[in-house]
């Protein structure tokens, strides 16, 4: 049975790090679903205000690039309906997702109560050797794509690709692993931990499919 899931990989490029001072640049979304990207949304975003010199030697977004992009509440709305029914996904989820809602609030939008993953806990568990869980050095670790770090289309894309590279790796664990990770109190960011409990009840129902068929 094909999964209906279909996961919102989101990356924002802000002008400050809190939404009480910052404004979006630029927002990425790559759409997942059955372990493929499926679509992708990425745009610049006016901030109405001077981008920092830092920002722009970060991401290399100036103030001349966003100069003619659409000002947030010209795209908060597509933005909006688009993420309804996903499961957001980010690289540190605990920035993008509250940084979102408070512009979407900001432009009279409601926050969004989308179940919400971390990369990045999901990342330290499943390679505990990895040399660093920045998402550059996750990318290089794993070999995956990643053209222009610290831009939204390039982050958003390399994370849905980490996010695909996350769900086979839980998927192949054993199942006595992935049933005492379901079971640890573990404190992970908002719903991660469901990347396990979804593994793990995949691995049952195969296992169940496989004894009715076999007997």
């Amino acid at each position: 049975m094909l999964n209906r899931d279909i996961y919102a990989v989101v990356d924002l490029e802000t002008t400050r790090t809190t939404s009480e001072t910052g404004r979006i640049i630029q927002i990425a979304v790559a759409f997942v679903q059955n372990k493929k990207i499926i679509n992708q949304f990425s745009t610049l975003v006016n901030p109405g205000e001077q981008i920092p010199r830092n920002i722009t030697q970060l991401t290399g977004i100036t103030q001349n690039m966003v100069k003619g992009a659409p000002f947030f509440e010209d795209v908060a709305m597509t933005l909006h309906a688009m993420l309804q029914g996903t499961i957001f996904v980010a690289h540190n989820v605990n920035f993008d997702l509250p940084f979102l809602n408070a512009e979407f609030e900001r432009v009279g939008l409601t926050a969004l109560k989308s179940t919400a993953l971390d990369t990045v806990p999901l990342s330290q568990i499943l390679w505990p050797t990895a040399p660093g869980y920045r998402l550059v050095d996750m990318t290089n670790y794993l070999s995956l794509e990643h053209n222009h770090p610290h831009q939204a289309d390039s982050d958003a894309l390399a994370t849905g690709e980490l996010l695909i590279a996350i769900l086979k790796r839980a998927e192949g664990l054993p199942m006595i692993t992935l049933q005492a990770l379901a079971d640890l109190p573990l404190v992970l960011p908002r719903d991660t931990k469901t990347v396990f409990e979804k593994a793990l009840a995949k691995i049952k129902q195969s296992h169940n499919h496989y004894r009715v068929t076999y007997k």
